[in-house]
């Protein structure tokens, strides 16, 4: 995905990081420290989601808007995995949805 306010984009398997990283020459604002922490956060907001879906539906995406990046979590394919973007706060986070949304239509 090309995009110029992209940060990060990485799939997720639960807690595990399957694929991506920070984008080349961008520093990430989390320490290196947490990140482990951070994985399994995006694991248990996974399994929150799933467990509202018994009563909201299936879910499309979740995002969220800090001072620093937005963050946009959408579930992808089979079993726990979900893809992680994050972008600059100044982005549109509709944007970066819209062309994941196609992404995922076509592929």
């Amino acid at each position: 995905m090309k995009y110029e306010g992209v940060r990060f984009a990485a799939l997720y398997e639960g807690e595990r990081l399957i694929e991506g990283g920070m984008k080349e020459g961008v520093h990430s604002y989390d320490p290196e420290s947490v990140s482990k922490e951070i994985d399994l956060e995006i694991a248990i907001l996974g399994n929150v989601a799933k467990r509202w879906e018994n009563w909201f539906g299936k879910m499309r995406c979740v995002v969220l808007r800090f001072e620093r990046v937005n963050i946009i979590f959408v579930p992808f394919g089979a079993k726990q995995r979900y893809l992680v973007v994050s972008t600059e706060s100044s982005s549109d986070p509709g944007i970066v949805l819209n062309r994941i949304g196609r992404g995922l239509a076509v592929g």
